[in-house]
């Protein structure tokens, strides 16, 4: 089973973002509790596609 490990500086950046940023935080937090969701559920986790998934260089994948 997936679940998320933050970081230090995930929760520094996160900060920032709740008083800057906070309407792009909480698009972003969404997308990506729906990612673990399709994670948990997925056989495989390179095939899930959604509009706010991109592939990144070196198996790397981003959420917007």
């Amino acid at each position: 089973m997936w679940q998320l490990e933050p970081t230090t500086q995930w929760e520094r950046d996160k900060k920032w973002y709740e008083k800057k940023r906070p309407d792009e935080l909480a698009g972003v937090l969404y997308n990506l509790k729906r990612y673990l969701a399709q994670l948990n559920a997925a056989p495989n986790p390179k095939a899930i596609m959604a509009g706010y998934i991109h592939h990144e260089p070196m198996g790397v994948v981003a959420l917007e």
